[in-house]
């Protein structure tokens, strides 16, 4: 336990006590445990944020000074919440700063830290607390250690030592957003990619929204009818070339330039021959959207369903699966998914492609002839999000979390409940950690045996960041480091 009272930042901040506990999670199936340590602050803690570099540990705690109505107004000096930012060190065992701060940490690094309000961005000096600068909007620092803002539709770079001001530019903030690198992607009817380091741009436009179609035969002018906003694929970057897909067109721009290396389109087959595309009444979730992934020399391109007008009875089409070559574009094979209604994701597995649907998951061989199908069942319900572990395929369902074998055979399930997150870490005693609203899930699978453990830490909200648990449970944070792959079982 430390007590410490800390210099004056901003407003007067009283002494505040902090507990400091080892603990010892079980690591079950014969492991020997591994240690945690859980940090007290007091207060209810709203956010946390951990830098494995520095074992900087960054806190907001929130504190009722008197009774009263809640204010929700972050920057109001007459609220009854007050906030605070704490600084805890691990390594030392000790409280480094506190100060009465009203934003949430949106980022930090070894030297320092990012807080917003939704109006300011303030950057921190981790080692005393003092507020370096103040910046419009909000203020992030990303894994590279750049202090980015974001006030409106202006994306700011600031210098993180002393806050200055390196480069702006006005971007849609209004689109999606993919990192690569240094390199952002902003998708809006095309893509823009920004150098993070200079804050060089370019853009290449291609239309990502479309106007759906009116029930009934008698279709309203385009423009008086509603869109279908954001058919972008996220981008596929592979040396200097970026592959994008909107709507139903592909591109091969220069990664450097945004030149046009190559455009195809891939619309619906040429057996399906409709004038008018859009939304029919059984809804894709996103009709036209398209999935892109890297896939050596070639590209896997996902089309996860187009709806049909009136004279195909509003019937959506089903999904499709291509092979484009990454060269010039050209579809080396393509088949239509009658099975899926819609599609909502792609694995490369061992010997083949699998896509998922919310109610069945098919699995194709590389010349795309279909290998098995596994439908839904009664404990699954539906299938909601799909990712690899090694070989074998992890998909989340409304009941729980199913393993499959790269031959879709059914390994294990187990039920998880609700608020669990598809991210996992694996640690090197082979262990699956899932996060979740509810605190983490750790999965063990013995192959050898056949045997199969399950974990449960509920202490919380949990998240995994670089290889460790932090879990935020009312006035505690928790944070464990797993054992790596690689480090043993100490």
């Amino acid at each position: 336990m430390c007590i410490f009272a800390p210099a004056v930042v901003g407003s007067p901040v009283a002494t505040i006590e902090v507990r400091d506990t080892t603990l010892e999670l079980s690591a079950d199936h014969g492991q020997p445990p591994w240690a945690a340590r859980r940090i007290d602050f007091q207060f209810p803690v709203q956010s946390a944020s951990y830098d494995s570099a520095s074992r900087l540990l960054l806190v907001t705690t929130r504190q009722a000074t008197d009774p009263g109505p809640r204010i929700t107004e972050l920057e109001d000096p007459k609220s009854v919440i007050r906030k605070r930012v704490t600084a805890y060190d691990l390594g030392a065992g000790k409280l480094r700063w506190t100060i009465e701060h009203p934003g949430l940490i949106t980022g930090v690094h070894e030297k320092r830290a990012a807080i917003s309000t939704g109006k300011h961005g303030y950057l921190i000096d981790t080692a005393t607390g003092r507020v370096i600068s103040r910046v419009p909007g909000t203020l992030t620092i990303n894994r590279h250690d750049m202090a980015l803002g974001l006030e409106g539709d202006e994306l700011s770079r600031y210098d993180i030592e002393d806050g200055s001001i390196l480069w702006h530019r006005v971007v849609n903030s209004r689109g999606s957003f993919s990192m690569s690198g240094d390199t952002l992607f902003i998708m809006e009817n095309g893509i823009t990619a920004i150098d993070l380091a200079t804050g060089e741009a370019w853009s290449h436009s291609i239309p990502t929204t479309r106007a759906i179609l009116s029930p009934g035969m008698f279709q309203l002018p385009e423009r008086f009818r509603e869109r279908a906003e954001h058919l972008a694929s996220d981008p596929v970057v592979d040396g200097d070339r970026v592959y994008f897909g909107a709507d139903t067109m592909i591109v091969c721009l220069s990664r450097a330039s945004g030149r046009l290396i190559w455009s195809r389109r891939i619309g619906r087959e040429a057996w399906r021959d409709i004038l008018n595309r859009g939304l029919g009444i059984s809804e894709p979730e996103i009709p036209g959207q398209l999935i892109l992934q890297d896939d050596q020399e070639n590209l896997i391109v996902i089309s996860c369903g187009y709806a049909a007008g009136p004279k195909h009875g509003w019937r959506t089409d089903p999904p499709s699966l291509a092979i484009i070559s990454k060269e010039d574009g050209r579809t080396l094979a393509r088949v239509s998914i009658d099975s899926l209604a819609f599609a909502f994701g792609y694995q490369r597995v061992r010997g083949g492609h699998v896509v998922a649907g919310s109610e069945r998951i098919v699995k194709f061989d590389d010349s795309l002839r279909v290998t098995r199908s596994v439908v839904a069942g009664t404990t699954d319900r539906s299938f909601m999000a799909m990712a690899t572990s090694g070989d074998d395929l992890l998909v989340r369902t409304s009941g729980g979390l199913v393993a499959f074998g790269s031959g879709l055979e059914r390994l294990w399930e187990q039920p998880l409940g609700t608020g669990v997150g598809m991210n996992a870490v694996r640690d090197a005693r082979g262990y699956l950690w899932f996060g979740g609203v509810r605190g983490v899930i750790g999965i063990a699978e013995t192959r050898d045996s056949g045997s199969r453990s399950f974990v449960r830490l509920p202490i919380g909200r949990g998240t995994l960041e670089d290889g460790r648990l932090i879990l935020v449970d009312r006035n505690s944070v928790t944070v464990a480091e797993l054992p790596r792959i690689g480090q043993g079982n100490d």
